[in-house]
């Protein structure tokens, strides 16, 4: 967790009135989820939870960095749960009502914006252009699989961050070599490949919304932040060593 939120450089985006609002959405939902996770299922339910942060993500947020605020949260809701003992088809439905549910809340207030923007002026047209506009590949003079790339390539291209990466990765792995020297062997727990899937949200966002990532690559690769977070604790989920009354 730390280390993604390191690579969203926590001192900009905590000045800068632009980031400011996904970033602290992100942290109230995470510690919500941490806290009251049982609480909040049982009162309104998780997906209704991620559907309001949906919203108010798209209220707030100017288009920035919006897949922060459900990836960061919802990683930690599946690693609770499979800490819980969770079946893996149940860690699967859950992202995806929370997914599809914070898509809805998100999407819903930019189309009641846009309702809201026409009642005042003739907006359609403009609003129509919009979206193509933000979800174009400027008539193919870029690439949709090439964009997401250099959004990554803001984190992999620098060295200072690409050994941190790696350090990281050795560090993730250390507890199942230790286990593995020591002939206790791993539990290899497939249910932790679900932790994968707000980064598979990423990858469809840099996709969707090509033109808006590659001209605002500066601050849309902290998207990627959810992908690192996803990755390394899939790993730590997925390779556990095994406890003294499994060896």
């Amino acid at each position: 967790f730390f280390l993604a939120y390191f690579l969203l450089m926590p001192f900009s985006v905590s000045i800068c009135l632009q980031f400011a609002p996904v970033s602290l959405l992100m942290l109230l939902s995470c510690s919500a989820l941490l806290k009251w996770d049982e609480k909040i299922e049982k009162a309104v339910t998780l997906p209704v939870f991620f559907a309001a942060l949906g919203l108010f993500t798209n209220y707030f947020d100017l288009l920035t960095f919006p897949l922060v605020s459900l990836g960061f949260p919802l990683v930690l809701l599946l690693a609770l749960r499979i800490k819980r003992g969770a079946s893996g088809k149940s860690l699967f439905l859950l992202t995806a009502f929370c997914g599809c549910a914070f898509a809805l809340g998100y999407g819903g207030m930019w189309a009641l914006k846009w309702v809201l923007n026409g009642l005042a002026w003739d907006a359609f047209f403009a609003v129509s252009d919009q979206i193509s506009l933000r979800a174009s590949s400027n008539g193919g003079e870029i690439s949709r699989i090439g964009v997401m790339m250099e959004n990554l390539n803001v984190i992999l291209a620098k060295k200072s961050y690409l050994m941190l990466l790696l350090a990281c990765g050795l560090i993730t792995l250390l507890p199942a070599s230790r286990a593995l020297i020591a002939k206790r062997g791993l539990r290899m727990d497939l249910r932790a490949l679900n932790v994968l899937l707000p980064a598979a949200a990423v990858c469809l966002w840099y996709l969707v919304m090509a033109n808006h990532s590659h001209d605002h690559t500066y601050f849309t690769y902290r998207n990627a932040a959810v992908m690192v977070f996803s990755g390394y604790a899939c790993l730590c989920l997925l390779l556990r060593p095994k406890r003294g009354e499994d060896a």
